[in-house]
Protein backbone atom coordinates (compact mmCIF):
# COMPACT_ATOMS: atom_id res chain seq x y z
CA UNK A 1 0.00 0.00 0.00
CA UNK A 2 0.86 3.38 -0.78
CA UNK A 3 1.92 5.70 1.52
CA UNK A 4 0.02 9.51 1.05
CA UNK A 5 1.00 13.00 2.13
CA UNK A 6 -2.55 14.68 2.95
CA UNK A 7 -2.79 18.46 2.44
CA UNK A 8 -5.80 20.02 4.38
CA UNK A 9 -7.04 23.46 3.19
CA UNK A 10 -9.58 24.03 5.67
CA UNK A 11 -10.39 27.80 4.72
CA UNK A 12 -11.14 26.60 1.55
CA UNK A 13 -14.96 26.30 2.56
CA UNK A 14 -17.98 24.88 1.05
CA UNK A 15 -16.71 21.41 0.21
CA UNK A 16 -16.35 18.64 3.04
CA UNK A 17 -13.61 17.34 0.65
CA UNK A 18 -11.28 19.22 1.61
CA UNK A 19 -7.96 16.73 1.96
CA UNK A 20 -5.89 16.40 -1.35
CA UNK A 21 -3.87 13.43 -0.94
CA UNK A 22 -1.05 13.31 -2.58
CA UNK A 23 1.28 10.29 -3.79
CA UNK A 24 4.47 10.13 -1.36
CA UNK A 25 6.26 8.96 -4.72
CA UNK A 26 4.95 10.67 -7.30
CA UNK A 27 4.84 10.32 -11.02
CA UNK A 28 6.25 13.08 -13.00
CA UNK A 29 3.08 14.90 -13.51
CA UNK A 30 1.53 14.73 -9.90
CA UNK A 31 4.96 16.15 -8.89
CA UNK A 32 5.07 18.70 -11.38
CA UNK A 33 1.66 19.67 -10.37
CA UNK A 34 2.90 19.82 -6.56
CA UNK A 35 5.59 21.65 -7.37
CA UNK A 36 3.78 24.34 -8.39
CA UNK A 37 1.06 24.51 -6.13
CA UNK A 38 2.46 24.01 -3.26
CA UNK A 39 5.12 26.67 -2.91
CA UNK A 40 1.96 29.37 -3.94
CA UNK A 41 0.04 27.62 -1.35
CA UNK A 42 2.66 28.23 1.53
CA UNK A 43 3.62 31.60 0.16
CA UNK A 44 -0.30 32.62 0.93
CA UNK A 45 -0.60 31.08 4.53
CA UNK A 46 2.86 32.81 5.27
CA UNK A 47 1.19 35.95 4.04
CA UNK A 48 -1.79 36.03 6.68
CA UNK A 49 0.08 34.94 9.22
CA UNK A 50 2.90 37.75 9.18
CA UNK A 51 0.39 40.54 8.03
CA UNK A 52 0.51 43.85 10.03
CA UNK A 53 -2.16 46.16 9.15
CA UNK A 54 -1.09 49.66 9.45
CA UNK A 55 -3.85 52.41 9.43
CA UNK A 56 -3.41 54.46 6.16
CA UNK A 57 -4.55 58.82 6.04
CA UNK A 58 -6.26 58.15 2.55
CA UNK A 59 -9.21 56.72 1.44
CA UNK A 60 -9.47 55.29 -1.86
CA UNK A 61 -11.04 57.43 -4.10
CA UNK A 62 -13.17 55.24 -6.24
CA UNK A 63 -16.59 52.86 -5.41
CA UNK A 64 -16.05 49.30 -4.11
CA UNK A 65 -17.76 46.22 -4.92
CA UNK A 66 -17.37 43.65 -2.30
CA UNK A 67 -18.52 39.91 -3.63
CA UNK A 68 -19.02 36.95 -1.24
CA UNK A 69 -20.81 33.99 -1.26
CA UNK A 70 -24.42 33.31 0.76
CA UNK A 71 -23.17 29.69 1.98
CA UNK A 72 -19.22 31.25 2.98
CA UNK A 73 -19.27 29.89 6.73
CA UNK A 74 -16.11 32.67 6.98
CA UNK A 75 -17.67 35.29 5.97
CA UNK A 76 -19.45 37.46 8.19
CA UNK A 77 -21.83 40.31 6.15
CA UNK A 78 -20.89 43.14 8.98
CA UNK A 79 -17.24 42.81 8.71
CA UNK A 80 -17.83 43.30 4.99
CA UNK A 81 -19.95 46.41 5.51
CA UNK A 82 -16.51 47.58 7.13
CA UNK A 83 -15.06 48.19 4.00
CA UNK A 84 -16.86 50.94 3.19
CA UNK A 85 -14.14 52.89 5.66
CA UNK A 86 -11.73 52.55 2.64
CA UNK A 87 -13.20 54.67 0.21
CA UNK A 88 -14.55 57.71 -0.64
CA UNK A 89 -16.93 56.48 -2.75
CA UNK A 90 -19.94 54.01 -2.33
CA UNK A 91 -19.12 50.63 -1.28
CA UNK A 92 -21.81 48.15 -1.88
CA UNK A 93 -21.99 44.02 -1.01
CA UNK A 94 -23.16 41.81 -3.75
CA UNK A 95 -24.02 38.35 -2.61
CA UNK A 96 -24.21 35.05 -4.51
CA UNK A 97 -25.29 31.39 -4.19
CA UNK A 98 -22.68 28.88 -3.11
CA UNK A 99 -19.92 29.23 -0.83
CA UNK A 100 -16.11 30.49 -0.32
CA UNK A 101 -15.41 29.46 -4.36
CA UNK A 102 -19.09 30.52 -5.30
CA UNK A 103 -17.73 32.17 -8.40
CA UNK A 104 -17.87 28.46 -9.73
CA UNK A 105 -20.78 28.15 -8.75
CA UNK A 106 -22.54 31.31 -9.95
CA UNK A 107 -19.88 32.39 -12.31
CA UNK A 108 -22.73 33.64 -15.19
CA UNK A 109 -24.19 36.18 -12.52
CA UNK A 110 -20.44 37.36 -11.49
CA UNK A 111 -19.69 38.00 -14.94
CA UNK A 112 -22.92 39.97 -15.37
CA UNK A 113 -22.41 41.44 -12.02
CA UNK A 114 -18.99 42.66 -13.33
CA UNK A 115 -20.01 44.09 -16.52
CA UNK A 116 -22.63 46.41 -15.03
CA UNK A 117 -20.52 47.74 -12.55
CA UNK A 118 -17.71 48.14 -15.77
CA UNK A 119 -20.90 50.03 -17.46
CA UNK A 120 -21.56 52.39 -14.38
Amino acid sequence: MEKYKLICIPYAGGSDNCYVPLKKHMDQNMGMLSSYFVPILRADYKIVENYNYTEKDKKIPCKMAIFYGADDQNTDENELELWAEYTEKSCTLRRFPGGHFFINESAEEVAKAVKELLEE
